[in-house]
């Protein structure tokens, strides 16, 4: 029978898009094994079993960090990525990446990433997809992060929010209102930066606070001198509120009081700021729109390698953290939009 040369389309080779290892799904982008393919299959050689797929990744995805017990070779042929893991570096189209059997490394783009795959030996990685070849290392780190990113996403939807753009502000007695229970929360704030501190002892926690705290300390002060603020309201459902982070704050480690304040607290007030910069024009504002992103990302290296037991532990408070939070902000709305609701100190 005389042979000829063919041509087999890389979308007719059949993709896998995710692998599920010990019943948790890992992204893969999209994969494509040439022996998924009859002809191409029956085309490689058996003896000395090279195993060849395409691999792809569009714009912000991640195959996560794993290993696997061969050694294998990435050609990038197409796109920009980062390598992950113990030695991580930029890559770029031709780009050869070389994986000893057992490390750990995985890839991540925020354009595409396209590559080919090759094992030298054994069956290919992902080439039975009900039994891949790979062992994932858990990002906990990075599954935390996310899961503040998705409650953040609801939480700029609740009332408070909405206030900033609908209105409500541009009656001078709600303005007033409101920079007063900014005012109580900013500085009970103060109190939770002095008692933390007190608190913290040992590498790297000292310096990685203390460094928050001298860039938080007298904000509260700065508040009422710019609005202006002559009466301080003092809502005991506010007080409530603030006194769980400051209890938070005495009972939790510094792991805890890392996600608390900076996960949560820090990711909704930049949110915040950045809107109530445009409706209060005054350094407190601006500044806190752009110092309370840095303050979010700060000390985020001291989550890596987390176990699933601290993971569970942190992702639980940080849920509380936001429950408090948001109940809280109610409680502002409604005295904002109500001023009987609220008693009042001199």
């Amino acid at each position: 029978m005389e042979a000829s040369a063919f041509i087999v389309p890389r979308h007719d080779i059949h993709a896998i898009t995710q692998v599920e290892i010990q019943g948790i799904a890992h992204d893969l982008g999209e994969h494509r094994d040439f022996r998924r393919h009859q002809a191409l299959a029956e085309f490689l050689p058996s003896h000395g079993r090279i195993s060849i797929s395409w691999t792809r990744l569009v714009a912000g995805q991640e195959l996560a960090v794993h290993q696997h017990p061969t050694k294998s070779m990435i050609i990038v042929t197409g796109g920009r990525g980062k390598l992950l893991g113990d030695a991580p570096r930029e890559l770029c189209e031709g780009d050869v990446v070389a994986v000893p059997a057992g490390v750990e490394h995985g890839f991540l783009t925020d354009r595409e990433l396209v590559a080919l795959s090759l094992q030298f030996e054994g069956v290919g990685l992902y080439e039975d997809e009900h039994s891949a070849r790979v062992s994932f290392v858990d990002n906990f780190c990075g599954r935390l992060v996310k899961h503040q990113e998705d409650r953040l996403e609801s939480h700029v939807s609740i009332p408070f929010f909405r206030m900033l753009n609908d209105g409500t502000l541009e009656d001078t007695e709600c303005r007033v209102r409101f920079l007063s229970c900014l005012h109580q929360w900013s500085s009970a704030f103060q109190r939770m930066m002095f008692l933390r501190q007190g608190l913290v002892h040992g590498t790297p926690w000292e310096s990685l606070f203390l460094r928050h705290f001298y860039e938080e300390l007298g904000h509260n002060d700065l508040l009422a001198r710019e609005s202006q603020i002559s009466i301080t309201r003092a809502d005991s459902a506010i007080e409530s509120c603030a006194s769980w982070f400051l209890y938070r704050t005495l009972v939790g480690d510094n792991l805890e009081r890392l996600v608390v304040t900076h996960l949560v607290l820090e990711r909704s007030a930049h949110a915040f700021h950045g809107l109530a910069s445009h409706i209060f024009p005054s350094s407190y504002f601006a500044e806190h729109a752009i110092d309370d992103d840095v303050h979010h990302n700060m000390g985020l290296a001291e989550l890596q390698g987390m176990t699933a037991e601290m993971f569970q532990r942190l992702l639980s408070v940080s849920e509380k953290a936001w429950d408090v939070l948001e109940l809280m902000l109610e409680r502002m709305v409604q005295i904002i939009r109500e001023d009987s609701a609220c008693s009042i100190s001199p």
